[in-house]
């Protein structure tokens, strides 16, 4: 006899035997017993699900003398159901839309569709992945799909119900089929094997069944190639072999120590993984698979089966949790995610996951020492502004000073001095002094401000070579109320305040800062403020340090220090 593949070999002919989509099993089933046929179905779903198997189960019942009354099984042996598999009688007619997908084969089904079954009770017709049918079939099939004759049946199978125009979805009953659960593929995979007589690993036939990701058919392929490379045994390391995934013993040691935060051992687990021949997308896939399952064990939500059945138990990686929080899990999940996108247009994808894996230990390492010099750092910037703008207010003191003195010019000299040296302890020398030093601040801002404002046109020129016209757009509704040699200050009317908040967003800003840095040469300061806003400078900084103190700070001491 003639060889045939395992997953043609094993294809279910009654509804027992079908693996998972027990929804839809039982709705057939009971319909076939009160006779309740719709003339039309779709079954949608991914491949490997059973949506072949099903129709054809189900067109043999509907033809079957010999159904059976409790489960609705065809018997398989009458001469309708035995015509039927061996193609001789012609009232079941499966079609692959893929190649017939032109109007004129809808057409010659319209014409056929009118003639009475040749043996059985109904005509029935299978299109498989009819998602392929032209949009000019479709529509030549539509009408005969919504009134069919009485001894007529379709059944549309697809894997992209997407694609279906809506009018032949609303006229079909749609049934859509799940992806087959692990731990039931590694069941029916597990029968196959007795079947066959191969010893067998049960580790080795989960991992099977994790890689089928729901396709019963992918598992059995997987597990005919596998097979043939075991000869006798089925074990856990020819799987792997044939599969060309990680070895879960290294994936666990490399994962480990990340979370121990040992940059050299996780770069050499690293290199032990490249040189078993893994490719560098499917690796990061699998740490992010192992720490998924971390996290699923730390917070106590049941899974499937858990990290995907690669052998380990939950005891295990509950230890394994137990060196690291939840909000380290998750930062490292979406970093290796941004990674995994880098590496896919990287030409060097092995060196992008090394200074990778090399940030993710060393983002951990930043001991408390530093933390406490970008502390103190922060502090000392902020008690710095808050003395340059108590310097700030003096001139505006002494010329309240001023203005009550001029209304008083009647009163005496000495009690006009009296009056002025009460106003906040300053004198009409400390006051005439203050002014001198405000203009010849203001002088040297007027001749800074020059060579600035050139070098702001270039800042905004380089924005709109950048292709970022929306910044240069809300920059020009502002003006620079302040400059100086290291910084530069912005200020918008009091109806611009979505661009000062805009421009104050910490991608924006650090790209503003970095392409004044590099046309200056020196590290120039930029802040943004709103018009009439009292302490604006103030707050915005305020708000940049808050926001780099709770970065750097566990949120309990920051709590503390507040």
């Amino acid at each position: 006899m003639t060889y045939k593949a395992l997953y043609r070999e094993w294809r279910p002919q009654k509804f027992d035997e079908i693996v998972g989509q027990e929804h839809i099993i039982t709705t057939l089933r009971n319909q076939i017993k009160s006779g309740n046929i719709s003339h039309a179905y779709l079954f949608s779903g991914t491949r490997g699900t059973g949506k072949t198997s099903i129709a054809k189960i189900f067109a043999r019942a509907l033809n079957c003398l010999n159904v059976d009354g409790k489960n609705a099984n065809p018997c398989n042996n009458c001469e309708l159901c035995v015509g039927t598999m061996n193609e001789s009688i012609m009232d079941v007619i499966e079609i692959d839309a893929a190649s017939n997908n032109g109007v004129e084969h809808i057409r010659t089904i319209r014409e056929n569709a009118g003639y009475a079954p040749s043996r059985g009770k109904y005509k029935i017709y299978i299109i498989d992945e009819v998602h392929m049918l032209s949009m000019g079939a479709f529509n030549a099939l539509l009408k005969t799909l919504e009134e069919p004759p009485e001894h007529v049946i379709f059944i549309l199978a697809t894997t992209e119900p997407h694609k279906l125009p809506v009018t032949v979805i609303s006229r079909c009953q749609r049934f859509n089929f799940r992806p087959v659960k692990t731990e039931k593929i590694t069941e029916r995979l597990s029968e196959v094997c007795k079947s066959v007589r191969i010893r067998y690993e049960t580790k080795a036939l989960h991992i099977i069944a994790t890689n089928a990701k729901g396709s019963l058919r992918d598992a059995l392929s997987i597990l005919e190639q596998c097979i043939s490379l075991a000869n006798e045994h089925l074990t856990y390391s020819v799987v792997i072999d044939i599969l060309g995934i990680t070895n879960e013993l290294l994936l666990k040691e490399l994962v480990v120590a990340i979370i121990e935060k040992d940059a050299s051992l996780a770069l050499s687990k690293l290199q032990r993984i490249s040189v078993e021949g893994n490719d560098v997308t499917q690796t990061i896939k699998h740490i992010v698979e192992f720490f998924r399952s971390l996290l699923m064990v730390k917070m106590d939500v049941a899974q499937e089966s858990v990290y995907f059945g690669r052998g380990e138990s939950k005891e295990i990686l509950a230890k394994v949790t137990d060196g690291i929080k939840v909000e380290r899990i998750v930062k490292i999940m979406s970093d290796l995610a941004e990674i995994e996108t880098r590496t896919r247009y990287s030409t060097q994808p092995q060196i992008v996951l090394e200074i990778a894996v090399v940030t993710l230990c060393k983002e951990a390492i930043e001991g408390i020492d530093e933390r406490l010099k970008k502390i103190e750092e922060l502090i000392n910037t902020k008690e710095v502004f808050k003395q340059q703008t108590s310097k700030k207010t003096l001139p505006v003191c002494t010329n309240t000073v001023n203005i009550v003195y001029k209304k008083n010019l009647e009163e005496k000299k000495i009690s006009d001095e009296t009056k002025k040296t009460n106003c906040n302890g300053h004198s009409e020398r400390e006051s005439s002094f203050a002014q001198q030093n405000e203009k010849a601040e203001e002088g040297r801002n007027d001749r800074n401000s020059e060579g600035i404002e050139k070098t702001w046109e270039k800042v905004l020129e380089t924005i709109i070579i950048d292709k970022k016209a929306h910044l240069k757009a809300f920059l020009r509704e502002g003006k620079m109320r302040v400059t100086n040699e290291n910084s530069i200050v912005i200020e918008f009317a009091e109806e611009f305040v979505f661009h000062c908040e805009t421009l104050n967003r910490k991608v924006n800003k650090e790209y503003i800062l970095g392409i004044l840095s590099k046309i200056t040469g020196q590290q120039i300061g930029v802040s943004f403020i709103v018009a009439n806003e009292k302490k604006g400078e103030e707050r915005c900084l305020s708000e940049d340090i808050e926001k780099k103190l709770s970065e750097t700070l566990p949120k309990d001491i920051l709590e503390i220090l507040e």
